[in-house]
C-alpha cells in the first residue's frame, strides 16, 4: 500500500496537479482529492470497492472517481487517472498554465498523449452521423506528420477530451 501511495505522489506531481492525501480506512484505503478538476483517486489494498463505494459515491457525487488496488497493473491505471483529468479540462489547464509551448508540444508529441488523444476521440465518435465532421478532423490530425503540425500551430486542438 506504502508503494502504491509513493506511485501515485509521484505520478501526480509528474502532472503538476494539487492534491489532499485522506486516510479512508486504516491500512486499508486511501482517498487522494483533485479539487482543481473534480477527481478523487481510492487507492485500497483490495480488489473489493464496495467497502468503499458507496460512502464515495455519496460524498463525491458528480466527481470522476478512480480505484486503483495494489493488486491492479499501475500503468494501466495511470492511464485511466490521465484520462479522467483529460475530461475535467486537464490537458487546457496544462498548455494554459503550467507549461510553455515547447514543453507541452513535447508532452504531448514524445509523451504518445496526442496519438492517444486522438485514437481514444475517433473510437468514441464511431461512425455516428452527428460525429461525422469531429472524426474527420481528428482522422486529418493523425495524418502523415500533421499531429506535430497541429501541436505548433493548433495546440488547443488537443484540450479536451469528451465523455
Amino acid at each position: 500500500m506504502e508503494e502504491l501511495k509513493a506511485n501515485l505522489g509521484a505520478t501526480l506531481k509528474a502532472l503538476k496537479v494539487e492534491y489532499r492525501e485522506m486516510g479512508l480506512i486504516k491500512d486499508t484505503a486511501s482517498l487522494f482529492v483533485i479539487n482543481t478538476f473534480g477527481v478523487a483517486i481510492c487507492i485500497m489494498n483490495r480488489k473489493d470497492y464496495r467497502l468503499v463505494d458507496t460512502a464515495l459515491q455519496e460524498a463525491y457525487r458528480d466527481w470522476r472517481v478512480v480505484y486503483v488496488a495494489v493488486q491492479d497493473n499501475f500503468l494501466e491505471k495511470k492511464d485511466e487517472i490521465i484520462w479522467a483529468l483529460m475530461r475535467s479540462g486537464y490537458l487546457r489547464w496544462l498548455r494554459t498554465e503550467q507549461c510553455s509551448d515547447s514543453e507541452f508540444r513535447r508532452m504531448m508529441f514524445n509523451g504518445g498523449f496526442a496519438d492517444k488523444l486522438l485514437n481514444a476521440r475517433v473510437k468514441m465518435w464511431g461512425d455516428a452521423p452527428k460525429y461525422r465532421y469531429l472524426k474527420e478532423c481528428d482522422l486529418f490530425a493523425k495524418g502523415q506528420g500533421r499531429i506535430s503540425e497541429y501541436l505548433s500551430k493548433e495546440p488547443a486542438f488537443f484540450d479536451f477530451m469528451p465523455e
